[in-house]
């Protein structure tokens, strides 16, 4: 029976594994919570927590909260380029002091024009409340999953881990390589607003391609 523990004292006993943003709920701490730190480690609100733990909620309000609506946002956009560039590839998408970025070999060609029209999509994509999940790979799965993609990039990144199993985030059709964690669905994702395009040399080395850097 796995023993909960909480901030100001809080304390939760329950014969089966919970969620933690169902431990976080139960206790009123769950209403601004994007994430949650389990005995210091940060990770999703679908979590199940299966031994005694302390719990914590990750606010959006927080620096580490912002981050990670930050970094969600940048995969709502990469999932929005995708849709409108079909065969775009992923490089990488990570949030930063002031907001978020993406570098994509993207399809075509993107310019600021694009912007609002990719917000828009971004919108849509908000508006389906698409469940956000993390899948736990093998190796192998997680390289078949990006070869049939054709996802060069992501295949690259994978082979450099040294980890049995791969973490992957999954919205719909959109899949990326991450640790996370992320928010539960793309509903939470709701105020963005893209800002620039740049060009960006892949892993910043001008002896690669350079890719298109989309700034939010």
């Amino acid at each position: 029976m796995p023993k909960y523990a909480g901030p100001e004292g809080l304390e939760l006993f329950s014969p089966e594994a919970l969620e933690a943003g169902e431990i976080l709920s139960r206790w009123g701490k769950g209403a601004d919570a994007v994430a949650a730190r389990i005995d210091g480690e940060p990770v999703d609100l679908t979590a199940a927590i299966e031994k005694d733990s302390f719990v914590e909620p990750i606010p959006s309000s927080s620096r580490e909260g912002l981050d990670i609506l930050r970094h969600s946002t940048s995969h709502l956009m990469a999932q929005a380029v995708q849709r409108l560039f079909p065969g775009t590839r992923l490089g990488i998408g990570p949030s930063i002091q002031d907001g978020f970025y993406y570098d994509m070999e993207v399809a075509g060609t993107l310019t600021e024009e694009d912007l609002p029209r990719i917000e828009e999509e971004m919108r849509r994509i908000s508006s389906e409340d698409i469940l956000v999940e993390r899948l736990l790979l093998p190796r192998e799965e997680a390289l078949a999953l990006f070869r049939e993609r054709d996802a060069l990039y992501k295949l690259e990144l994978v082979s450099e881990i040294p980890d049995e199993f791969i973490s992957i985030y999954r919205q719909g059709e959109f899949a990326d390589l991450c640790r996370g964690p992320h928010v539960v669905s793309t509903a939470k994702v709701k105020h963005f607003k893209l800002l620039s395009v740049a060009g960006a040399y892949w892993r910043g080395d001008e002896k690669n391609i350079m890719l298109t850097r989309v700034y939010g």
